[in-house]
């Protein structure tokens, strides 16, 4: 199996598959237990959290376990407008041609009375400073921001934004979804208030994430249990899925490099292979994450071109896993600057750093092959 939808969900570490099998053994223990097997395993629980804050974020505050990313910006983006008693007076910028965990907490907000202003990509489909900028006014209450778009891999110039919205105005909060970028990408995360990062996007076992926050003391629980951590996100913690998670961020970040350098390479041989084809793929998006390619197979429909690839074991996709059950119009698309007809033609394939040489001469062939078999469909076509 020639696997490349690592965006939607990446391989496991072995290493952390033997961490899973080890620790479910001798660790299922509550960490909220008042005994000393509970309050060893609660030991644990903050020594990771610290170490998730000092190591990878290299920042003061709290580090909150959830069960998802999408939690873990539900949380970013409403817990700190709970307790405001007038939404009509505070905006909220943010892009609609990012994930829907982002965009649709916004939108509710909107509905609430809260006044939303969407940033606009410019003529070369790229996030302008000036532009997120001149939207920020004294009534903005909170920044959202991505920092690799998931469907397109656009790298945002996210720091730039964040220190010059803060100049226009100190109080606003910032907030950005790291979980396209963390481990893969050298970023600081100390410009922002909160960030998300997931843990399957990386290596790490499903149904654990985390949410950086700077100061709690901006936010206010949105939902209600035991308290645990500081009550933004109750319930009872894993301490097991946490050492998962932290066990692939510390394989991630250790061979970060090295990584990027490797990615960057298939990236750049792949895009020149399907250019070189002249049968009509097209790379609409430029400054890009390496993990992510997004083209566009104007000569067949995307999920013909998608089924073809199955047939050879290959796996790649056309839109983010949470929005697969678009057809035709794609208003993700439209935001992030395709035209309309071509939303159907939409390939998005992804890399980890768990991709090896071999998997990608074995996805190179297999493309190759699908193409030779199918180029009456390809020639005839063409556009």
């Amino acid at each position: 199996m020639y696997y490349f939808d690592h965006a939607a969900s990446s391989r496991i570490y072995p290493e952390v598959i033997d961490i899973l099998n080890d620790r479910y053994k001798n660790s299922f223990g509550n960490p909220g237990a008042a005994h000393q097997y509970g309050q060893s395993l609660r030991k644990k629980i903050e020594e990771l959290r610290l170490n998730f804050l000092h190591k990878y974020f290299k920042a003061e505050g709290d580090f909150i376990l959830t069960t998802s990313a999408t939690l873990s910006n539900n949380v970013a983006i409403l817990a700190p407008l709970l307790h405001l008693t007038n939404p009509k007076d505070f905006e909220i910028i943010y892009f609609e041609g990012d994930h829907p965990s982002v965009v649709k907490p916004v939108q509710e907000c909107g509905k609430k009375g809260y006044q939303l202003k969407s940033i606009v990509l410019n003529s070369h489909k790229e996030m302008a400073v000036e532009d997120v900028v001149d939207l920020v006014s004294e009534k903005t209450k909170l920044i959202v921001l991505t920092s690799v778009n998931n469907q397109s891999g656009q790298l945002y110039p996210v720091k730039e934004i964040a220190l010059a919205a803060r100049l226009k105005n100190p109080d606003l909060l910032i907030h950005l979804d790291a979980s396209q970028s963390f481990s893969k990408i050298e970023e600081e995360y100390n410009f922002f208030d909160s960030v998300t990062v997931s843990s399957h996007k990386m290596g790490g076992p499903k149904s654990v994430a985390g949410l950086y926050v700077k100061s709690a003391k901006n936010y206010s629980p949105i939902f209600f249990g035991g308290g645990q951590q500081g009550g933004l996100f109750s319930g009872t913690e894993d301490v097991v899925l946490l050492e998962a998670f932290h066990l692939a961020t510390e394989l991630s970040f250790t061979k970060m490099g090295e990584s990027f350098e490797k990615i960057k390479k298939m990236n750049q041989e792949l895009q020149q292979i399907l250019t070189d084809l002249d049968l009509g793929f097209e790379f609409p998006f430029k400054k890009t994450s390496p993990y992510i390619l997004t083209f566009t197979s104007q000569a067949i429909p995307s999920d013909v071109f998608l089924r073809l690839c199955e047939n050879k074991n290959i796996y790649l996709s056309s839109t983010a896993a949470c929005s697969s059950r678009i057809k035709g119009f794609n208003a993700t698309f439209k935001h992030l600057g395709l035209e309309d007809k071509w939303h159907k033609h939409v390939i998005r394939l992804s890399f980890s750093a768990l991709t090896t040489q071999e998997e990608f001469l074995g996805l190179v062939e297999g493309l190759q092959s699908v193409i030779k078999e199918n180029s009456f469909l390809f020639k005839k076509n063409k556009r």
